[in-house]
């Protein structure tokens, strides 16, 4: 497993996550990562994955969180599609960053040609590792109407009781 080949031996991680954070902590643990379990609030994390020092001086090596799949709708709406060598993880290729520079003015033509080159070079490089994906069901009365459906959000506007 590339976990295994690769050293990951002071790793630890700051968990937030909708999923019970052992199941993280195994989950890392069984493909390889040497795991400590950090718990943190947001706030906390978002001031730690900032620091690139060592682990022993607060700096960090991976955490899984989660983002909303309309987040992947363009490069410009994530920090996790940048590489510019500021965001998550401080992933740095200028070829990408060029690219995604691009993406605002450009046509849809244009995007769907600069989507396939972005896409090989994140493929190669791997700025950053899907572990998995939730999905958040619910549940409703039968009588409701007009409930909307979008992705990860539950919008209550426009819904009804019916008779």
């Amino acid at each position: 497993m590339l976990a295994r080949r690769s050293s990951f031996s002071n790793l630890r991680t700051g968990l937030r996550a909708p999923i019970p954070r052992g199941f993280w902590l195994l989950t890392l643990r069984d493909i390889g990562v040497n795991t400590e379990l950090a718990p943190s609030d947001w706030a906390a994390l978002v001031d730690r994955r900032s620091n690139k020092g060592p682990v022993e001086n607060g700096g960090w090596s991976i955490y899984p969180t989660i983002e909303i799949d309309i987040c992947f709708g363009s490069p410009l709406s994530s920090d996790s599609m940048a590489m510019d060598g500021t965001g998550n993880g401080w992933a740095k290729n200028d070829e990408y960053e060029a690219l995604r520079g691009r993406w605002a003015d450009s046509t849809l033509d244009e995007r769907k040609v600069l989507a396939r080159k972005m896409q090989q070079i994140w493929w190669d490089f791997v700025g950053f590792v899907f572990l998995g994906e939730t999905i958040t069901p619910i549940a409703r009365r039968k009588t409701l109407t007009g409930l909307i459906g979008y992705p990860a959000l539950v919008h209550m506007w426009s819904m009804q009781q019916g008779a």
